[in-house]
């Protein structure tokens, strides 16, 4: 598919821009070895989609703003104009993209989550020892970059009923009281 980073846009394939990733990535402290800027073009669109792509997985509270969107943000209820995605689910997607791209050799998952998705339930190497939490290891557990779950966790929806938008508009008054605008 062609990059595309038009928030509501109803062919979105990220849920930012090159330009906002590569301002994330001037600030941000990344491991050593890693240059976002020396990615090409292609490279850096291919990444922030499949992060958008691994986002896509989580059920989110709320409903998309609007019918036509293909993406999940924005949505309904949230701090910022209806036109907008958060800043916190840009951010995931960066973080997102760089885990993605610094474990290409195993498929955008880490050496621990390879365990896990394998049955793994605790392993040793050395002094060190790690445990996984019973259940880990499915679909979206086994991509999702941690710190990128953590910035998204005030958006996941605790319940596995998935809210659908069919018929439903944003309207501050249908959303008083749900969310806090």
């Amino acid at each position: 598919p062609m990059f595309d980073a038009t928030a509501a846009g109803e062919g979105a394939t990220s849920f930012l821009s090159v330009a906002e990733a590569n301002s994330f990535f001037e600030d941000d402290l990344s491991p050593p070895g890693w240059d976002w800027t020396a990615l090409p073009l292609q490279q850096k669109q291919q990444a922030l989609m499949g992060a958008t792509r691994d986002l896509q997985t989580l059920r989110y509270k709320g409903y998309p703003a609007t019918h036509a969107q293909r993406l999940a943000f924005p949505r309904c209820g949230q701090r910022e104009p209806l036109t907008q995605i958060p800043e916190e689910v840009k951010q995931a997607v960066c973080l997102q993209a760089r885990f993605r791209l610094m474990n290409l050799p195993t498929g955008g998952r880490s050496r621990a989550q390879l365990l896990q998705a394998q049955g793994v339930r605790a392993f040793q190497v050395g002094d060190h020892s790690e445990e996984f939490a019973p259940g880990g290891g499915g679909l979206a557990e086994a991509v999702l970059c941690p710190d990128a779950r953590a910035l998204l966790h005030s958006w996941i929806a605790r319940t596995g009923r998935v809210v659908s938008n069919r018929g439903r508009r944003c309207n501050r008054n249908t959303l008083e009281g749900f969310f806090t605008l």
